[in-house]
């Protein structure tokens, strides 16, 4: 299920070995931790400032906003072997409350639109698209942030190797 959801893609490149890149990865992706009253409510959180599990060729993270909602953006890759370094193919989902969320979201408006009087058909049609805008803006700039982050911590392994 992709539309309205977005999922955007990417492939990254480095001169690391998959190896490299999954210690890389591992040394500055946190554990998932379950949530409790002092994140939910008082912002206090890891230090991570991505959380989530890295495993050989492969991990889902997701960044962690203990400061305010979000629509929970996780990025999930497959890490494989290139002839000089490794490709990292990286997709983006919503979590599945961000999910739900939008699904309610529109789906009290398609309900309201057919029991709507009349005239207040662009009222509607103005909020779903507001809708729409938010999900997809708000999307592309957590990706772009997750594929900063990504290829921030492969330069700083290639630049200075943990060895």
């Amino acid at each position: 299920m992709t539309f309205p959801f977005p999922s955007p893609r990417a492939t990254l490149r480095s001169p690391l070995s998959v190896g490299d890149a999954v210690a890389a990865l591992r040394a500055v992706v946190g554990p998932r931790r379950t949530l409790t009253f002092k994140d939910a409510f008082l912002g206090i959180g890891s230090e991570f400032q991505y959380v989530g599990v890295v495993s050989d060729g492969a991990f889902a993270i997701q960044r962690q906003i203990p400061d305010r909602t979000s629509m929970l953006p996780c990025l999930s890759a497959t890490i494989v072997g290139a002839p000089q370094g490794c490709v990292i193919a990286v997709t983006m989902h919503l979590h599945w409350t961000g999910r739900l969320f939008m699904v309610l979201w529109l789906g009290i408006l398609a309900l309201s639109a057919r029991v709507a009087p009349a005239g207040n058909e662009l009222k509607l049609l103005l909020m779903l698209a507001f809708g729409l805008v938010v999900l997809h803006f708000g999307s592309w700039l957590e990706f772009k942030k997750g594929n900063a982050f990504l290829t921030a911590t492969l330069r700083a392994e290639i630049e200075n190797p943990a060895k």
